[in-house]
């Protein structure tokens, strides 16, 4: 049976899909990590389908996001990097689908994709890993900030408030389109963190303390004694950034921190639904593009290769007709 069939305004329920980048799957209590990053995505995994086998069909964002908007392997869609958004082949795609059944479809937060603010309702954007829409002083001021992390790990929390963080501007942006809706509705909430640079504000910068964070499973010495296989991406890096793989315990720390960041703004969001009198009428879909190697064989970041910390993504479907299901 068809969700259209079941439930929503018109016999269609709302769509909400959250789209974070460079979220590696399994690090959330739920997902048997040690430390409690996100517990609201961990409770719409267990009030609905958390879908543990999920993979993204490239580790890398345009591909990914490509195949997410036309159901399509990047060798079908002819996208295979981040610059070549505008090669891609498809016939309809998610828009064009949602469109023809009567839906309106918003979007708010980072795009990289081959569709375009033309291309919604109603568009917030666009947000990148280091700026976003002018804002007021504090919020270009942090955009400055960021730039000058140049993608690295910052060692302090990061000395602007939530409200000029991306995440709580997208969201902010998002209430404003539920509270305006009038028809079943498509709302992309697409998240540019927990990717680099890795930062948080307080309270998140001191939430997960560095001594609490779980070892990476792999480190550079492992990659060196089984052959060799990241060797030469943990050597790439060290010359580029000396001393990097050294901050992992700050690194996957900040990380930590900004998942819990992001679960609070996704809390946030849904509370929006649940405002409006429309969340038993949503289904709400949780995913990401690809991960990050978090430390793993001494790596940051994501790059050549395709291991399980970049393939393998976090995937919850929860909400509307949506039944328990745990794989």
């Amino acid at each position: 049976m068809r969700w259209a069939d079941t439930v929503g305004p018109m016999g269609r329920p709302h769509i909400l899909l959250i789209t974070t980048d460079q979220h590696r799957a399994g690090f959330t209590l739920g997902d048997g990590f040690l430390l409690d990053t996100m517990p609201a995505v961990d409770a719409l995994g267990a009030a609905g389908r958390r879908l543990r086998q999920a993979y993204t069909t490239a580790p890398a964002c345009v591909p990914a996001r490509t195949s997410l908007l036309t159901g399509r392997w990047p060798k079908a869609h002819r996208v295979r990097q981040n610059s070549a958004e505008n090669a891609v082949v498809r016939g309809d795609d998610l828009l064009d689908v949602l469109r023809g059944q009567g839906y309106a479809v918003h979007f708010a937060g980072k795009p990289h994709m081959y569709r375009g603010p033309d291309d919604f309702d109603s568009y917030a954007g666009s947000y990148w890993h280091d700026h976003g829409p002018a804002g007021d002083a504090e919020d270009d001021g942090f955009a400055r900030w960021l730039a000058e992390l140049d993608h690295g790990v910052s060692p302090v929390a990061t000395p602007y408030p939530l409200r000029s963080q991306f995440p709580h501007r997208i969201v902010s942006a998002a209430v404003e389109t539920v509270r305006a809706i009038d028809r079943p509705s498509f709302l992309w909430a697409s998240f540019p963190e927990p990717h680099n640079p890795y930062q948080v504000p307080e309270p998140y910068f001191s939430m997960f303390p560095e001594e609490s964070i779980p070892a990476p499973l792999t480190g550079r010495v492992d990659a060196l004694a089984k052959g060799g296989a990241y060797a030469w991406l943990a050597d790439l890096q060290e010359s580029k950034r000396p001393g990097l793989d050294k901050q992992w315990r700050r690194y996957r720390a900040n990380y930590c921190g900004m998942l819990r960041l992001i679960d609070d703004q996704i809390a946030r969001l849904i509370a929006s639904y649940r405002e409006r009198g429309i969340l038993d009428d949503t289904v709400v879909i949780v995913t990401s593009d690809h991960g990050d190697y978090t430390g793993e064989y001494g790596l940051q970041r994501k790059g050549a290769g395709m291991p399980e910390v970049l393939m393998r993504v976090p995937f919850v479907i929860s909400g509307a007709g949506i039944a328990v299901y745990d794989d």
